[in-house]
């Protein structure tokens, strides 16, 4: 069971507009979660992992007969202000944090730049093709995901290891932003 909580005032003077898309994207986000609880059952997932996941499938919308991606605006614009105030995170840093750091504040922003590295992560070889991207990045979400497995969630600084582990980090690292940077992600 999935419930929806809409707190249309709330939502207002977050200055929030909920409609239906808004709440089919909030069902995708949350249901990646509901997923993702039962598969690791005894796992505290990784931040990174678990919301940039949850936000790549809540962007997803049926559009005639095709899926296409319907970023929120919210996360653009915390994007931008990263990318303007030179604030990103380090990939090989956030993909380690525990949640209270990630959950601290700037959540917004955490969760806008889990978002891009995900989404940087499932779709990027077949947007860039195979002389733009690098294999080793096609095992990051892979390798994290089975470490947890393995690891039954003990240990989770050594899941995080695992995801990069002989990954170029500058080199993924200027790759996820140039993702965001070049407009492979498109506003909804």
């Amino acid at each position: 069971e999935l419930c929806v909580f809409r707190d249309f005032t709330q939502l207002r003077n977050w200055g929030l507009v909920w409609d239906e898309d808004t709440t089919v994207g909030v069902v995708f986000h949350e249901a990646w979660h509901q997923y993702a609880d039962r598969y690791w059952p005894d796992v505290t997932l990784h931040r990174w992992f678990d919301e940039g996941l949850a936000e790549v499938f809540g962007s997803w919308r049926k559009k005639g007969n095709a899926w296409r991606t319907n970023y929120h605006v919210n996360r653009h614009e915390a994007m931008e202000s990263l990318i303007r105030m030179d604030s990103l995170i380090n990939a090989d840093k956030i993909i380690g944090w525990p949640r209270s750091k990630f959950y601290g504040g700037g959540a917004t922003d955490y969760y806008a730049q889990a978002w891009v590295m995900v989404d940087f992560l499932m779709r990027g070889e077949e947007k860039l093709g195979s002389q733009n991207w690098d294999p080793s990045w096609s095992k990051i979400l892979e390798n994290y995901g089975e470490a947890c497995l393995k690891l039954k969630g003990n240990e989770p600084e050594k899941a995080a290891k695992a995801a990069i582990e002989g990954i170029d980090i500058e080199k993924f690292e200027a790759a996820w932003r140039n993702w965001y940077n070049t407009g492979m992600v498109k506003k909804g």
